[in-house]
């Protein structure tokens, strides 16, 4: 038997050892192509998988980390090692190699980051064409964070009588806008036919004529709706960057003059009655 069939034999008893397991279907898969590119390193696999040293390994790791995320190539190395675990356990052959994790750098990030507003609707307009009533819940769900500021959890709180003329009850605190929004409002509560005591963001069924349950979405579907937008514009900015960009686009053209200071994008001060927040997190 050459190295190659070698290789493409064990590599059969990976993936099948891996899915027996307590692993899911995914994960499994994900392993076994993982461990397929490995041997396709080796000289095309013609090194026998019992030669495999932990200089092999780690001129295989260097030829990945040039053109992949460290997320990439620490799903590599994570693969290689439950190889050679399996090896060792299943073989008896025991492997020395060790490689560490590569470090994930953290994004400097600019404090000060405006994301635009008007190139978001926009998308979200293509993309949700056939769905009129998802596209504007998901919408005014945008709207919301953009021109409160208010934390995801508190919008999802909000109910339709919490909403009078052109202020918005938080509990913790009221928040005006501007009329425009709040018809806005009042059209999308007239659409979905929300009643007083119900959430303006309801929990949607999957069912095409099932729009709304007595629960609100949950914060994670708000962040999942929110990264399938923002992917269009730049993947790395988040629910905080939406939420503090109208405030510093006021500060940047000075028109309004109720806002006291900018501390940074993620700690902003103003005017009770429009914008006081200082955490950090959604």
């Amino acid at each position: 038997m050459t190295p190659v069939q070698e290789n493409q034999k064990v590599v059969e008893e990976f993936h099948k050892y891996m899915s027996e397991g307590s692993f899911s279907r995914s994960t499994a898969q994900s392993y076994y192509f993982n461990i397929l590119d490995f041997f396709k390193h080796l000289d095309g696999g013609n090194i026998p998988y019992y030669n495999i040293n932990e200089q092999i390994v780690r001129e295989y790791i260097d030829s990945l980390e040039a053109g992949n995320k460290p997320q990439t190539v620490n799903s590599k190395i994570y693969t290689i090692k439950k190889f050679t675990e399996f090896l060792k356990k299943i073989k008896n052959i025991n492997l020395e190699v060790k490689i560490k994790p590569v470090k994930l750098q953290k994004r400097k990030k600019d404090v000060n980051q405006i994301l635009d507003f008007p190139k978001l609707l926009d998308y979200i307009d293509q993309v949700n064409w056939k769905k009129p009533k998802i596209r504007e819940r998901d919408k005014l769900i945008i709207k919301f964070l953009y021109y409160t500021g208010a934390k995801t959890k508190s919008i999802l709180q909000v109910k339709a009588k919490d909403i009078q003329d052109n202020k918005i009850n938080f509990k913790d605190k009221m928040i005006s806008v501007d009329n425009k929004f709040a018809d806005e409002i009042r059209k999308y509560l007239n659409l979905f036919k929300i009643s007083s005591s119900e959430y303006l963001f309801p929990n949607f069924k999957p069912s095409a004529t099932i729009f709304k349950s007595k629960y609100p979405m949950s914060e994670t579907s708000v962040q999942s709706l929110f990264r399938k937008y923002i992917e269009i514009i730049d993947k790395n900015l988040s629910i905080i960057d939406l939420r503090n960009s109208f405030i510093l686009n006021q500060k940047n053209n000075y028109l309004n003059s109720e806002i006291k200071k900018i501390y940074s994008s993620r700690t902003v001060m103003a005017d009770g009655d429009y914008l006081s927040y200082l955490k950090t997190s959604d």
